[in-house]
């Protein structure tokens, strides 16, 4: 494919951006006439469309040669990536302020930081063909994390409601259990799904008896998952940053912390086999088509921390990020187990008794005051 491919791409997009700049942005998002340039005060507007005239000249720029195509790239993907974080600074800004951020701040967004990936891949001569591929893929498992969002959802209102006609009523511990147990069963059922669709069958499941390297790799991930959480965690707090309890944690501080030590037994059967199995043995493994295995490890890992983007959404906006910042290293831990191993028996068992044990340790700490992590 022809080497000025990507450049083109990000002409077109920069462009796009452009038009979201000059479209009507919220106030409270854009600090409008609070800002005092040259003397007078004005709207900070003006800067996204500033900065996409000078990514679209520098996208130019490399597509006629003008100048050298890594100073070019750079300037490309520098004004880019400007143009997204601002327009995704007024998007949080807005929405702090109770306001609707609009269609335009969006665009500017995905356009800029698309194009921004387009002068990267141009500027260190990557394959545009094979950068295509690897997007699709990205996309592929993107789609199968939010179908197993989707299975979890079904199974858990399946399972509330079988549990309301027997029961008459649930209590939210009973919510709680129910729903870890949809989330092996959702994560299960998409698995299922996905081997049926794609013809891959079940012996495209790395399912094996752990030999003694296998169990090396599973204590060892298990202490390095627990280090991290705890460094993770001293670093969060140092840096003067906060992180958002899970759901499931702050319904056992509101109710009965009892609950915690109800989620031991199907975490360690159900949600670590189920998740391990959708994120690492079919995620995972799909990307290795196109990725090495690094790669796929750190794009299975950012698509498993997106996910659980809503269950750490129980605070603001700031200690929610905190948290998925976390489970980031957390899942590349997991990623890297099982691509050592090639058996997901291994990252499900430290996958299970990491949340085990935050669970018994939460308890803990709820129930006696000692806090261990």
């Amino acid at each position: 494919m022809s080497e000025r491919y990507a450049s083109g791409v990000g002409l077109v997009l920069s462009g796009l951006a452009l038009v979201a700049a000059l479209q009507p942005w919220p106030d409270s998002g854009t600090l409008t006439a609070e800002i005092p340039i040259a003397g007078e005060s004005a709207s900070l507007t003006p800067i996204a469309a500033a900065l996409a005239l000078a990514a679209i000249a520098a996208f130019l720029a490399r597509r006629y040669e003008l100048l050298g195509r890594i100073e070019v790239s750079l300037a490309a993907g520098v004004a880019s990536v400007a143009v997204a974080l601002y327009a995704l600074g007024v998007a949080v800004r807005t929405v702090g302020a109770g306001d609707d951020p609009g269609v335009w701040p969006t665009v500017a967004v995905a356009a800029g930081a698309v194009a921004g990936l387009a002068a990267l891949v141009d500027g260190l001569g990557f394959d545009a063909d094979d950068v295509l591929d690897r997007v699709q893929l990205t996309v592929t498992g993107t789609i199968v994390g939010v179908l197993g969002l989707l299975g979890i959802t079904l199974w858990n209102t399946l399972l509330v409601s079988i549990a309301a006609g027997v029961a008459g009523s649930t209590t939210p511990g009973t919510r709680i259990l129910l729903s870890t147990v949809a989330t092996g069963l959702g994560s299960a059922t998409v698995v299922l799904g996905y081997l049926d669709g794609t013809d891959r069958g079940l012996g495209f499941l790395d399912v094996d008896w752990p030999d003694t390297r296998d169990v090396v790799y599973g204590v060892g991930g298990f202490v390095v998952l627990l280090l991290v959480l705890l460094v993770g965690a001293e670093l969060i707090d140092v840096l003067g940053f906060s992180s958002a309890e899970h759901g499931i944690v702050q319904t056992a501080r509101e109710n009965d912390p009892a609950i915690l030590l109800w989620l031991i037994l199907p975490s360690v059967l159900l949600v670590g086999p189920g998740e391990e199995l959708l994120y690492r043995n079919v995620i995972q493994k799909s990307l290795y088509d196109s990725f090495s295995r690094t790669g796929a490890v750190l794009v299975t890992s950012a698509l498993f921390a997106l996910v659980h983007f809503p269950a750490y959404a129980t605070g603001g906006l700031l200690e929610t990020i905190g948290s998925l910042l976390l489970i980031v290293p957390l899942s590349i831990v997991l990623g890297f187990a099982f691509a050592r191993t090639e058996n997901v028996v291994i990252p499900a068992l430290i996958h299970g008794a990491f949340n085990a044990f935050q669970y018994a340790a939460l308890y803990v700490a709820i129930t006696s005051g000692v806090e261990f992590i």
